[in-house]
Protein backbone atom coordinates (compact mmCIF):
# COMPACT_ATOMS: atom_id res chain seq x y z
CA UNK A 1 0.00 0.00 0.00
CA UNK A 2 3.14 2.38 0.69
CA UNK A 3 3.92 2.05 -3.12
CA UNK A 4 0.23 3.10 -4.31
CA UNK A 5 0.14 5.83 -2.04
CA UNK A 6 3.46 7.35 -2.74
CA UNK A 7 2.78 6.79 -7.02
CA UNK A 8 -1.04 8.88 -5.95
CA UNK A 9 1.57 11.39 -3.86
CA UNK A 10 3.41 11.98 -6.84
CA UNK A 11 0.73 12.02 -9.69
CA UNK A 12 -1.17 14.38 -6.95
CA UNK A 13 1.95 16.68 -7.58
CA UNK A 14 2.25 16.47 -10.84
CA UNK A 15 -1.57 17.90 -11.60
CA UNK A 16 -1.16 20.66 -8.94
CA UNK A 17 1.98 21.74 -10.68
CA UNK A 18 0.08 21.85 -14.03
CA UNK A 19 -2.38 23.53 -12.39
CA UNK A 20 0.29 26.07 -11.10
CA UNK A 21 2.09 26.76 -14.28
CA UNK A 22 -1.01 26.67 -16.69
CA UNK A 23 -3.37 28.25 -14.85
CA UNK A 24 -1.68 30.89 -12.03
CA UNK A 25 -3.81 34.28 -12.63
CA UNK A 26 -7.25 32.43 -13.24
CA UNK A 27 -6.64 30.25 -9.91
CA UNK A 28 -6.22 33.37 -7.81
CA UNK A 29 -9.65 34.31 -9.39
CA UNK A 30 -11.59 31.45 -7.78
CA UNK A 31 -13.80 29.16 -9.72
CA UNK A 32 -13.84 25.73 -11.12
CA UNK A 33 -9.91 25.46 -11.38
CA UNK A 34 -9.20 26.98 -8.03
CA UNK A 35 -11.84 24.18 -6.79
CA UNK A 36 -10.18 21.56 -8.25
CA UNK A 37 -6.91 22.64 -6.88
CA UNK A 38 -8.21 22.78 -3.60
CA UNK A 39 -9.64 19.41 -3.35
CA UNK A 40 -5.91 18.36 -4.56
CA UNK A 41 -4.19 20.02 -2.10
CA UNK A 42 -6.51 18.44 0.76
CA UNK A 43 -6.33 15.06 -0.93
CA UNK A 44 -2.39 15.40 -0.94
CA UNK A 45 -2.83 16.46 2.71
CA UNK A 46 -4.64 13.62 3.67
CA UNK A 47 -2.15 10.57 1.85
CA UNK A 48 0.58 13.10 3.69
CA UNK A 49 -0.92 12.42 7.10
CA UNK A 50 -2.49 9.11 6.68
CA UNK A 51 -5.69 10.14 7.18
CA UNK A 52 -8.96 8.04 5.93
CA UNK A 53 -8.08 7.34 1.81
CA UNK A 54 -11.53 6.68 1.37
CA UNK A 55 -12.66 10.27 1.16
CA UNK A 56 -9.90 11.95 -1.16
CA UNK A 57 -12.46 14.45 -2.91
CA UNK A 58 -10.86 14.46 -5.83
CA UNK A 59 -13.55 12.36 -8.19
CA UNK A 60 -15.54 14.29 -11.02
CA UNK A 61 -12.65 17.18 -11.41
CA UNK A 62 -11.86 15.84 -15.03
CA UNK A 63 -15.66 16.26 -15.62
CA UNK A 64 -15.61 20.13 -13.59
CA UNK A 65 -13.04 20.66 -15.78
CA UNK A 66 -14.45 19.93 -18.85
CA UNK A 67 -18.01 21.53 -17.93
CA UNK A 68 -15.80 24.66 -17.68
CA UNK A 69 -13.65 24.49 -20.47
CA UNK A 70 -13.04 23.00 -24.03
CA UNK A 71 -9.74 22.52 -24.37
CA UNK A 72 -10.11 18.00 -24.47
CA UNK A 73 -6.61 17.72 -25.59
CA UNK A 74 -5.26 19.67 -22.56
CA UNK A 75 -2.47 17.55 -20.51
CA UNK A 76 -3.76 18.31 -17.46
CA UNK A 77 -6.92 16.24 -17.97
CA UNK A 78 -4.90 12.79 -18.93
CA UNK A 79 -3.01 13.62 -15.28
CA UNK A 80 -5.98 14.45 -13.40
CA UNK A 81 -7.35 10.94 -14.52
CA UNK A 82 -4.49 9.22 -14.08
CA UNK A 83 -4.99 10.60 -10.19
CA UNK A 84 -8.64 9.77 -10.22
CA UNK A 85 -8.05 6.23 -11.08
CA UNK A 86 -5.54 5.44 -8.74
CA UNK A 87 -7.34 7.20 -6.07
CA UNK A 88 -10.42 5.12 -7.25
CA UNK A 89 -8.82 1.86 -6.75
CA UNK A 90 -7.23 2.85 -3.53
CA UNK A 91 -10.62 3.45 -2.29
CA UNK A 92 -11.83 0.23 -3.23
CA UNK A 93 -8.70 -1.55 -1.85
CA UNK A 94 -7.24 -2.55 -5.01
CA UNK A 95 -3.88 -2.83 -6.58
CA UNK A 96 -2.64 -0.07 -8.97
CA UNK A 97 -0.96 -1.66 -11.75
CA UNK A 98 -1.43 1.25 -13.76
CA UNK A 99 0.87 4.12 -15.60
Amino acid sequence: MKLIKKRLINQIQIVLEILEKQYSEQLSRGGVLENIQRKYKLALEKIELDKDLNALGISGGVRAYLDSHTDYDNPLLVEMGKAEKMADKIQRGQSYNGY
